[in-house]
């Protein structure tokens, strides 16, 4: 609270003046720590003092009695306690509310009257058989109040100058007067404001916030107890994003708490992991909540991507958090949690990161020490490494084509920058001869790709993936993938379709069950079955098969 210190002693010598007529005014932008500062400034003063200060927020009412009721509410509690009495004044109100009030302290409801919070006196509504306590009231949110303003404001200078109340307002002031921009009473408005400052409010004070100290009061608060090792993660993100609401931050927290929760401890354990996904989620979550992201966007993978394959434009955001080069997951599975809160995938995608995979006696993979060469120290190390990666590059080792891509897009960096000998030509020739080696192999049938995005499921991007040779050579091993996907769906397909035609023939009722059901109820089945070897089935097939088919054919017309 060093940083509002000044504020803190202002504060405490407006309050220690017995009557001074005037308001105090804090003001500052959304989420700049107001309210943070001032529930923790009303914490310490009820602990220490036997006065009490009550805060009402004004968000969402629109009438001044509805800060009646509010006020009421707040006070409840002290206005049934044994030494409290009303002073008379306090009964003179207009009769708004219906209250039971013990009047002698006695314990017994003598009276039930209705009281216009504007009409106290508030120095005099505790009176003790040692001196006077005073209720001391804050206004929050002044400027998301439904209460007209010149009315609310007509409130609370009854309450500084009639009542003699102290009031702490609490108001974002270059919000307070925008919305009525569109009004053309805008300027009377504007001017009504400037009147009742002049004459009401004695002191106006800007909060701001040391992000550190704040920042540590919500880790502590965190049911993921690791986070505050990470802080220094969330501090960077925050003065990147230039967004700077402690309202995001807090929500953020409470939200990758809920992440950290399912993701198995075996992950979240991982440092390593973790920092990285602390980072896109403090990020993401930030710019999502600033509304520089939607859903869309992010299901297309456009804040994750360094540059969009199609237009050419690079990503601002992606840049600023360098998330394009380890956005861990997919822009679809982002905004399943970011969105939907969905988090049904979320293990199943994190256990095929690097982190958790190819990992041989905890060493990292080639290349994803290479993918860090310009934090190496030793020369030799790298050469090692280059040179290893080149022959296996050259002599065609079958890999994951993930890892292939990896490696391709690495040479090919290291070629341009004269790191290795061999040119882009020879590069492009051994991509084409690996292809033509390792034609028929199973490594080219994998369940999906992301062709015209930055992303793969290692959680890492492909090194300088926005070089134009590496993009022409990554299409060609994408369209090759494709190629054998499409394969292999038709040779899954007749396979599928062979086994119904048996199950038909054996009387399999389970098996026809789980075709028509499970596999194909929301798809089409006989325009890919050849009508002569279904016709045949059916001849072979016992009569109660065939009316089994016949009643699930009749219960789909």
């Amino acid at each position: 609270m060093s940083t509002n210190k000044h504020i803190i002693e202002n504060l405490n010598y407006y309050l220690s003046i017995r009557n001074p007529e005037y308001s105090f005014l804090l003001t500052g932008g959304w989420g700049s720590g107001k309210t943070h500062f001032i529930e923790t400034y009303i914490t310490e003063y009820n602990e220490k003092s036997k006065g009490k200060i009550i805060k009402i927020s004004l968000f969402g009412l629109s009438k001044t009695s509805h800060i009646d009721e509010k006020i009421f509410q707040e006070l409840h509690p002290f206005l049934s306690h044994k030494y409290t009495k009303l002073a008379g004044n306090v009964l003179k109100g207009a009769l708004k509310l219906g209250l039971k009030l013990d009047l002698n302290g006695d314990n017994k409801n003598e009276s039930t009257v209705g009281v216009s919070l504007d009409k106290i006196n508030f120095n005099e509504l505790f009176s003790t058989s040692e001196e006077n306590n005073e209720i001391i009231i804050v206004l929050d949110d002044l400027e998301r109040t439904d209460i007209p303003l010149k009315e609310v404001l007509g409130y609370i200078n009854y309450l500084v100058e009639i009542s003699k109340a102290k009031v702490i307002i609490i108001a974002n002031e270059s919000k307070l007067l925008s919305k009525n921009e569109e009004n053309d009473e805008h300027k009377k408005i504007e001017r009504v404001y400037e009147e009742f400052k002049e004459k009401v409010i004695g002191k106006t004070f800007e909060v701001k916030h040391d992000f550190d100290d704040v920042l540590s009061i919500f880790l502590k608060e965190s049911k993921y107890e690791k986070l505050i090792n990470f802080k220094h993660i969330i501090k960077h993100v925050y003065s990147l994003s230039s967004f700077q609401n402690l309202r995001n931050i807090k929500q953020a927290i409470l939200d990758f708490d809920y992440l950290a929760s399912i993701i198995d401890n075996k992950y979240i354990n991982d440092d390593k992991f973790t920092s990285v996904l602390i980072r896109n989620f403090f990020a993401l979550t930030i710019e999502i909540k600033n509304g520089e992201i939607n859903e869309k966007a992010l299901r297309a993978g456009e804040p994750l991507n360094r540059k969009n394959f199609v237009t050419g434009i690079e990503s601002k955001i992606a840049l600023k958090y360098s998330l394009h080069e380890t956005p861990l997951y997919s822009g679809e599975l982002w905004a399943d949690i970011l969105f939907k809160g969905s988090l049904i995938n979320l293990n199943e995608e994190t256990s095929k990161l690097v982190y958790f995979i190819e990992i041989p006696e905890k060493q990292n993979p080639r290349w994803l020490k290479l993918w860090f060469f310009t934090k190496m120290d030793d020369e030799n190390e790298f050469a090692s490494l280059t040179s290893s990666l080149l022959n296996d590059f050259k002599e065609l080792k079958e890999e994951h084509p993930t890892i292939y891509l990896h490696n391709l897009a690495l040479i090919i960096y290291f070629s341009k920058n004269k790191l290795v000998e061999i040119s882009i030509d020879e590069i492009k020739e051994l991509v084409s001869e690996y292809i033509k080696k390792h034609d028929k192999s199973s490594i080219w049938n994998q369940p999906r790709t992301y062709p015209l995005s930055h992303f793969n499921e290692t959680g890492y991007a492909y090194y300088n993936d926005i070089d134009e040779d590496f993009i022409k050579q990554r299409k060609i091993i994408d369209e090759k993938i494709s190629t054998e996907r499409k394969k292999a769906e038709i040779v899954l397909k007749n396979n599928e379709h062979e086994d119904f035609l048996l199950a038909i023939k054996n009387g399999n009722i389970k098996a026809v069950n789980d075709f028509f059901i499970e596999k194909y109820q929301y798809k089409t089945i006989f325009n890919s079955i050849s009508p002569n070897e279904f016709t045949k089935s059916i001849l072979d097939a016992s009569n109660s098969t065939i009316n089994h088919i016949d009643m699930i054919l009749n219960s789909c017309a």
